[in-house]
């Protein structure tokens, strides 16, 4: 078993004891983002002491201090592991840290009651928030494929992410059984990934604020919801998406630029910020 299934466990032996056996010898910027994570963000406390003695073990004191010093009171109890002064290190793999990030929250949640986190963001995702890959704006040229481990993830937005190979991106988010929410927002998207049709549980896609024309070929039945604020988008083809709920476009005027085929009168049309209809 790879020590990323053994540290993501439920079981808190198991982490304790994977993260004991650990030597000098297996450091590397991927173990050093598991301890890193874990050492301030895990639920129990033996085991963030033991992360964190083994930081110290392995001569990381610059990530520790790196830490303290950019701490702040409500760190931990908002969960703000994404903060990338906390991480942003040359001993630190950020892919790996956001990906085991993510199911550091997830148990911590399971422990935890979320309506204080909730109430403190504004989330666009409902009460999703132990289910979202999210790289927080971080620019990161590649993503883990430790994230298809992490099955219970139905929520994968990507914003500001200029560096990353989106077809990559899609064969791995693939593998998730349960994705329902895909955001690629603000990243020069020119184009849809060629495989974004194997995204086979996809309820909404959002594809604001990108360069992109058209949706070339992509057909989905479980699609409901589109976004295609700020983009240079049409034409729908609405027999390409048979349950489509709602289209968001970018304001009133645009409709007029828009192409509509094949309309059916049950998509609710959204543009601007409160202007809506059925076409």
């Amino acid at each position: 078993m790879e020590l990323f299934d053994l540290l993501i466990s439920e079981n808190e032996e198991i982490v304790l004891n994977a993260i004991q056996d650990l030597e000098f010898t297996n450091i590397d910027t991927k173990t050093n983002a598991y301890l890193l994570n874990i050492g301030y963000f895990h639920p129990s406390k033996k085991i963030k002491n033991l992360a964190r003695k083994k930081l110290i073990e392995f001569q990381c004191e610059e990530l520790i201090l790196q830490i303290e010093n950019n701490w702040a009171k409500d760190t931990l109890k908002e969960q703000k592991y994404i903060h990338k002064q906390l991480y942003e290190n040359n001993l630190v793999d950020s892919s790996e840290y956001l990906t085991i990030a993510q199911a550091t929250r997830r148990n911590y949640f399971l422990k935890n009651k979320k309506s204080r986190f909730l109430s403190l963001a504004y989330m666009r995702y409902d009460d999703d928030v132990e289910n979202i890959f999210d790289c927080y704006q971080v620019q990161i040229e590649n993503i883990s494929e430790n994230l298809v481990k992490l099955r219970h993830i139905t929520v994968a937005n990507f914003n500001n992410q200029m560096k990353l190979d989106f077809e990559n991106v899609v064969s791995i988010l693939s593998k998730l059984p349960n994705l329902k929410f895909l955001q690629i927002a603000k990243s020069d998207l020119k184009k849809l990934p060629n495989n974004i049709a194997e995204l086979k549980s996809l309820k909404r896609l959002i594809i604001e604020r990108n360069p992109i024309e058209s949706l070339g070929d992509f057909k989905s039945e479980k699609l409901e919801r589109l976004e295609i604020k700020g983009t240079n988008i049409t034409v729908i083809d609405f027999d390409n998406f048979p349950n489509l709920k709602e289209l968001w476009v970018d304001d009133q005027n645009s409709k007029s630029k828009m192409n509509f085929k094949n309309t059916r009168g049950n998509v609710k049309l959204t543009s601007g910020l409160f202007y809506s209809e059925y076409i």
